[in-house]
């Protein structure tokens, strides 16, 4: 009798597609395992940060391109980020 091989499918972090709240760093540039003190002032960042902490935490950091920018759009920001765990301490 031959045995029949069962396939399992490996889960792909990277493919997954997540959503969570984005806060734009101003000036600074955070790395992975990095604790990265944010002081936020703008309304967005503001209700951002809210969204996460009444979620699972998880927001994305992105930095800016031109720290004058006072409301960033997608073009003011780097096309990369930082998928981190929001601590309000």
């Amino acid at each position: 009798m031959a045995e029949t091989k069962k396939k399992t499918r490996k889960r792909n972090p990277v493919s997954e597609i997540r959503v969570a709240p984005v806060v734009t760093l101003r000036g600074m540039v955070g790395f992975p395992f990095m604790v990265l003190p944010l002081f936020v002032g703008r309304d967005r960042s503001v209700r951002a940060l809210e969204a996460a902490n009444d979620a699972d935490k998880s927001i994305l950091l992105v930095a800016q391109r031109d720290e004058s920018v006072e409301e960033p759009g997608k073009d003011d920001l780097y096309s990369f980020g930082i998928w981190a765990k929001s601590c309000k301490c």
